[in-house]
């Protein structure tokens, strides 16, 4: 387990550092469909993709603490996806982009809720 939080920490802080860092090489790679870019707003969703990937890291050094880090990388995961599919219902995105989306926002929010269940269904107050 610590070595799937610990890979899975890692492709959200290293998602996180590229939004954060380079916001519009960020943009324009993977959010171009957006529109306009706004640095500011994409650091911002890297500045929570890094706190997201630092809990999962955390989670894996701290097996008392796992439930609830983990359900807050995965309360960031699922209403960031959340957005994604209003975009989508809403016209505001292409049905074409459904597929990226799934790799990239759906499957990681999807895995990381999985962990969180797992992890609160096998805790007893934060302990497992």
């Amino acid at each position: 387990m610590k070595n799937i939080l610990r890979f899975s920490g890692m492709l959200a802080t290293l998602a996180g550092l590229f939004a954060y860092l380079a916001p519009l090489a960020f943009h324009e790679l993977l959010a171009e469909y957006t529109g306009a870019p706004n640095a500011h707003l994409v650091r911002d969703v890297g500045a929570a993709y890094i706190a997201a990937g630092v809990a999962l890291w955390w989670a894996a050094l701290a097996p008392a603490w796992r439930a609830p880090l983990v359900t807050v990388a995965a309360v960031f995961l699922l209403l960031h996806a959340g957005g994604h599919l209003i975009d989508l219902f809403s016209g505001h995105v292409q049905w074409s982009h459904l597929l990226i989306d799934s790799i990239q926002v759906f499957l990681p929010a999807m895995f990381v809720c999985g962990l969180a269940l797992y992890f609160l269904k096998n805790t007893d107050d934060g302990n497992p």
